[in-house]
């Protein structure tokens, strides 16, 4: 039996600051070539304060925002690269515990927060499933309550570097019992979604605090919303690591984590010429109009007082 009181406290600190450093560089191999890409800059919110960006580099960036998610960019483009590329960006950065704030949390866009995605797919399957798991369920909290249980006690986490896992595949996680956290977010937000409930993924980064400076790794969470309460944010893999604290992962999470980006099949401002990205926390490049991942980009952090 899972317990989903408001745990009164995570394993860190109600607010937690941060100095974060992004480093980014285009191999010379692209030299000559038509080039663009976008950078995540990390939002302001009410449980992140993120003051101006420190770049260094000369490139005439601009800044560029997407729809429906209100994602923000720093974007460059050129149509012929003559050097190599390197740039350097830091900020500061303080989290803060995470909870519903109704009075913040606009209500939103119903087709935006409920519709499939490539890879986080409403299959006949899930549909069934989630109906089943949320009959007799008064609202949508308890609702979402049934399907934090069922990934909790049928899916586990995978450690593994299979290429398998860890696209946001809701369809490979539930047929397989298993998956990295963006699996386990994205079934998670599937179930969600074909239980009538608005909910969204969101990626960023891990930022524990016990080391005084590190490499920042890829994390996720989903975020649903009730009519009464707001936006809750629900942590599926974090729950399924620590299952004896299961309870602090649902509706109230700790300050060591990140927001980069929301939501799925992301369509970037300007519009990228490949496919729509089906996640992003790195910096997207185009070469020529064709995606390209050699790019060599890293997210670190160090610990503040």
């Amino acid at each position: 039996m899972l317990c989903f009181a408001l745990a009164p406290a995570c394993a860190t600190a109600v607010t937690q600051n941060y100095g974060l450093e992004l480093r980014f560089q285009i191999p010379s191999s692209y030299v000559g070539e038509q080039i663009e890409f976008w950078i995540p800059i990390p939002p302001s919110t009410a449980y992140q304060k993120i003051p101006d960006a420190r770049i260094q580099s000369e490139l005439p960036f601009d800044v560029r925002s997407d729809s429906p998610y209100g994602n923000r960019f720093l974007h460059y483009a050129s149509d012929f690269l003559d050097e190599d590329l390197a740039l350097k960006i830091n900020w500061q950065a303080q989290t803060s515990v995470r909870q519903n704030l109704p009075s913040e949390a606009p209500a939103p866009n119903q087709q935006d927060y409920l519709k499939s995605t490539r890879m986080q797919n409403m299959t006949p399957t899930i549909k069934t499933l989630a109906q089943k798991l949320c009959q007799g369920k008064p609202s949508s909290r308890a609702k979402a309550e049934a399907l934090y249980a069922y990934v909790l006690e049928h899916i586990s986490l995978d450690t593994t570097e299979s290429v398998t896992v860890g696209q946001g595949n809701s369809e490979a996680a539930y047929k397989n019992t298993t998956g990295q956290p963006s699996d386990l977010t994205a079934l998670f937000v599937a179930l969600t979604r074909a239980s009538g409930i608005p909910a969204n993924f969101v990626s960023g980064l891990r930022l524990p605090t016990a080391h005084a400076a590190a490499t920042a790794n890829f994390h996720c969470w989903a975020e649903f919303y009730d009519s009464t309460e707001g936006w809750i944010p629900v942590d599926v893999a974090a729950a399924i690591q620590e299952k004896n604290v299961s309870a602090n992962y649902f509706g109230h999470l700790d300050a060591a984590r990140l927001e980069l980006v929301k939501g799925r099949d992301l369509t970037l401002n300007p519009p990228q010429k490949d496919a729509p990205l089906n996640l992003m926390w790195l910096p997207y490049v185009e070469v020529n109009g064709k995606a390209v991942s050699d790019i060599i980009a890293r997210w670190s952090y160090t610990v503040g007082p």
